[in-house]
């Protein structure tokens, strides 16, 4: 699990898009730009809660795992949906290479957390 939580420690480049000018263009849509970051930054929060209480064994910590994942995915989910409606693709400047190959690993990494978490979840209530 914490293999597949590490690539999201990159989430923090979703606060880069609060200054518009500097990393994105001067015209990104400032509801899209604050949605986006702050569910980055919380999903980072999350992650990084996630992986200490894994790495510790805690007993909570494969529900902390879960949450961090099914707020990472809506989170990955309604940046698409805005960045469509918003049109934002020509004013992401160098994020558009998180969104086209940092995006595609975590979609695929939470999927895969989701699967093994419901997985094991399922097999311990089966002890």
């Amino acid at each position: 699990m914490v293999i597949l939580t590490l690539p999201h420690l990159i989430r923090h480049l979703g606060l880069t898009l609060l200054i518009p000018g500097i990393v994105t263009g001067d015209k990104l849509n400032q509801n899209f730009a604050f949605s986006t970051a702050i569910g980055d930054y919380i999903t980072l929060i999350l992650g990084i809660m996630a992986i200490c209480g894994l790495e510790k064994n805690w007993s909570r910590s494969y529900y902390i795992a879960f949450v961090f994942n099914i707020v990472g995915l809506i989170d990955i989910i309604i940046a698409g949906i805005k960045g469509f409606r918003y049109q934002v693709i020509f004013e992401l400047g160098p994020q558009w290479y998180v969104v086209n190959f940092w995006v595609p690993l975590l979609l695929v990494t939470h999927f895969i957390s989701i699967i093994f978490l419901l997985e094991s979840n399922y097999h311990d209530q089966r002890k």
